[in-house]
């Protein structure tokens, strides 16, 4: 090194061999005067094949004219610096970096003349990552905003962007109530809130009135070594069609349940096992048992057990997929203990490949008529009784004359 670059003191050259970061002094000529071994490492370099060489021999003639210069001017002339710089290192073999570096004015206590003791922090690694975080989120359909705990954004996906509308550089720094919601302050279920108190992730649905769609919004808290919040991550997820698609469901379903309470026959869902899971109004008022008492029995409990092994034998046959359905008159058990007669009409719903799903039965209350039936056939059989006493009454007769 020059003569007028002595140093006072060997301990500074041990303390900056120490640093971690690569750092160097440059001149005013823009000649390297001394260079630590970090500094070494990052070019993969010795000393001695540094120090005295022009900077634009490390990072080459365009990126010193165009990039360097003018922050080394800068110091020179006593200014503080920092700037990244992404250059191709000429090192063995040539590698392309991104340097955060750091000029700072610095002047020998034996020596008028100013220097720039230079640092440059290799965030290659970072940068590599951040990008590829990058395009990881830009490839999701979801809205994925970055939110500082003042509520500004610090990054967005292009998604997010597409959804604000705004240039990026119009977005970063703005507060996400703005944004989004288009309020001057947070909104009454801002989910970010809601995690700032809980520190956990937290969930709402939200209708943007504006566009008359649905979003889910999802806030997770990130957190420092310390354990205290430093940001957070919000994910804004159109889930517009689900939801209607639900309303749709659910009006299908209420307008499926009406009719089901409503049918004039009693209708009851099975399990394979024959156990009911699901009445409506009319099977309760058949049996005598409300919803509740009905939910779990079976169908063996409340049929007549001389109907039980007939009706088995059918039920068997939809499960053995030999039919669809099935009619039959059978007797249930009434809750009071009356013994009573209904028609069945008995199917299954089965899956795509074949398998059973659940039963169906639809039941009709046939007692009065198979009591009308029963007092004409009474009626028949006496009549015929009375007929028959007749004849041998006449014959009788016809005989004594």
């Amino acid at each position: 090194m020059g003569k007028e670059y002595q140093f006072s003191n060997e301990v500074f050259e041990s303390i900056i061999n120490t640093l971690s970061e690569a750092t160097s002094l440059v001149g005013k000529d823009y000649k390297y005067i001394f260079v630590n071994k970090a500094y070494c490492r990052l070019l993969n370099k010795q000393k001695d094949e540094i120090i005295g060489k022009y900077v634009w021999d490390v990072t080459g003639r365009d990126n010193f004219e165009n990039t360097v210069k003018g922050h080394l001017d800068k110091a020179l002339n006593g200014e503080k610096v920092e700037y990244l710089n992404i250059v191709e290192l000429q090192g063995n073999p040539p590698t392309l970096y991104h340097l955060l570096m750091n000029y700072h004015p610095f002047t020998f206590p034996d020596c008028k003349e100013t220097v720039v003791l230079s640092t440059a922090t290799d965030i290659t690694n970072e940068v590599a990552l951040k990008l590829h975080w990058k395009n990881t989120v830009n490839a999701i359909d979801d809205i994925i905003i970055i939110i500082n705990k003042d509520l500004e954004v610090e990054d967005i996906n292009n998604e997010g962007i597409n959804y604000i509308g705004k240039p990026v550089e119009e977005i970063i720094g703005r507060k996400c109530y703005e944004l989004i919601h288009h309020k001057n302050s947070p909104i009454p279920n801002c989910p970010l809130l809601y995690s700032q108190k809980s520190k956990t992730k937290e969930h709402v649905l939200h209708l943007d009135e504006r566009a008359g769609k649905w979003y889910s919004l999802k806030s997770s808290p990130v957190f420092d070594h310390k354990g205290n919040i430093e940001r957070y991550v919000d994910v804004m997820r159109d889930v517009t069609t689900i939801i209607r698609q639900d309303v749709k469901i659910n009006e299908n379903e209420k307008l499926f349940q009406k009719t089901y309470d409503n049918a004039a026959v009693g209708l009851a869902h099975t399990r394979r096992d024959g156990t009911f899971f699901r009445v409506n109004k009319k099977f309760c008022e058949i049996t005598g048992y409300s919803k509740e008492e009905l939910l779990g029995k079976s169908f063996e409990d409340i049929t007549f057990k001389d109907d039980l092994q007939l009706d088995y034998q059918y039920y068997n046959t939809l499960l053995e997929n030999k039919r669809d359905t099935y009619t039959m008159e059978k007797r249930y058990i009434h809750k009071s203990g009356m013994v009573f007669w209904v028609e069945l009409n008995a199917s299954v719903i089965r899956d795509d490949s074949g398998e059973v799903l659940y039963g169906l039965a639809a039941i009709t209350d046939i007692n009065d008529r198979k009591t009308l039936e029963y007092e004409i056939q009474q009626s028949r059989e006496q009549l015929e009784i009375s007929e028959k006493k007749l004849r041998v009454e006449i014959e009788k007769r016809q005989q004594e004359k």
